[in-house]
């Protein structure tokens, strides 16, 4: 089959393959996000497959081809105000010039946005994914920027007539806010096999050492709960640790200094961004319960790849679709994570218990290998593809 995948792409992996064209294939090392994955399982099943991308280093259109992998980049605007002045006008325009230069029988476009969008103006069928609660993130993160999201959305909404979501609260939102009539299949992001620690044992260290991945600060981060409960959790346990991984966490920078300046700093560890393999790594070796705070999630491949790692998690109750990914509190802990106190007592109730921390990270482990494999959502795709496309096994 011949996919074209429109979304959002790391460019920056690709400069090995870019300075190679004839050596273009399979894109190994381009980090873990879910369409990345997606392209590099299509390829591996034998599927030719075509990339539109967009970047704010490209001034021109250009395209690498490969033996199966075709690259095409367009340019972004690098500010974010050109952009919005006209809604992607520009970036869309060229994701439909892309669509038509494809030799594609569907094009796959990711987020509902401007490749959606684009897609949409395309002759391609079309099939959208929502990775994200369009209504939601504009009230954790008001202003203009989020407001012409949340139009481009509901544009997507009202002319799409197949659609993907990752989770049920993704679904539900489309439905209910954003009044989409047509198809929605709910299909989950999926990890690469190198994702997942091949046996759980009760490897848990002295002291406990809790991690985070935020990936940013202040909206629906709520690191700043979470520093509160673990400053709490360090009364019962003072040689507790916390590992904060991910953008805004490294030394000096905000989530530090707000720590500091509210004394809240004590046995916390400020790591800052690591690469994907040494996250994955950190996540394994030295570290126990991943804590994960954030107020609005419409799926967490934080949570799914700490599953996959054999971590037990915790998460919010009604964090959006995190009680979907932890079967509504059989594989992860469950709480109230708007409460400094509460997330303390949850995390202080799997510190305490050995038993307890092996039965989350056991089966937390059994339901990423069976239900978020790659593999497996890969061919979920290539099913809803076939589909599309009236094709007959």
């Amino acid at each position: 089959m011949k996919v074209a995948v429109a979304g959002p792409f790391t460019l920056a992996p690709f400069r090995a393959f870019l300075d190679n064209p004839a050596d273009l294939t399979i894109p190994k090392g381009m980090g873990g996000t879910p369409v990345v994955n997606l392209v590099n399982e299509l390829l591996s099943q034998g599927h030719q497959v075509t990339v539109i991308t967009l970047d704010p280093q490209v001034s021109a259109p250009q395209t690498y081809r490969g033996s199966r992998l075709t690259i095409h980049v367009g340019p972004l605007r690098p500010r974010a105000r050109y952009r919005m002045a006209d809604a992607y006008r520009q970036e869309r325009a060229y994701v439909t010039w892309a669509a038509s230069k494809a030799d594609a029988d569907l094009i796959h476009a990711h987020w509902t946005y401007e490749y959606a969008l684009g897609a949409l103006q395309s002759k391609l069928p079309t099939l959208i994914t929502a990775h994200d609660a369009p209504l939601n993130v504009f009230k954790y993160a008001a202003g203009p920027y989020y407001a012409i999201r949340l139009l481009m959305a509901s544009r997507v909404a009202h002319r799409a007539s197949r659609m993907t979501a990752v989770s049920p609260y993704v679904a539900d939102h489309f439905r209910r806010y954003l009044r989409y009539r047509g198809d929605m299949r709910i299909i989950p992001n999926g990890l690469m096999s190198d994702s997942f620690t091949p046996n759980i044992t009760a490897r848990f260290t002295r002291p406990i050492v809790y991690v985070s991945v935020p990936n940013g600060w202040g909206g629906w981060k709520n690191t700043s709960t979470l520093l509160k409960a673990f400053a709490i959790v360090r009364q019962e346990i003072p040689e507790a640790r916390l590992r904060l991984y991910g953008k805004a966490t490294a030394q000096g920078e905000i989530t530090e200094r707000w720590a500091a300046q509210h004394s809240l700093g004590q046995g916390v560890d400020f790591m800052g961004n690591r690469t994907h393999t040494q996250l994955l790594h950190e996540l394994r070796e030295n570290c126990d319960v991943l804590v994960h705070p954030s107020l609005e999630e419409s799926f967490s491949m934080t949570i799914i790849e700490a599953m996959a790692c054999g971590l037990p998690t915790i998460g919010g109750s009604s964090s959006g679709g995190v009680p979907w990914v932890l079967d509504q509190g059989m594989t992860g802990a469950l709480t109230d994570v708007r409460s400094a106190s509460t997330l303390a007592d949850t995390m202080l109730y799997l510190a305490q218990s050995d038993e307890v921390r092996l039965t989350y990270a056991q089966r937390g482990h059994d339901k990423a290998l069976n239900q978020y494999n790659n593999e497996y959502i890969t061919r979920t795709y290539v099913d809803e593809y076939e589909h599309m496309l009236g094709v007959n096994r």
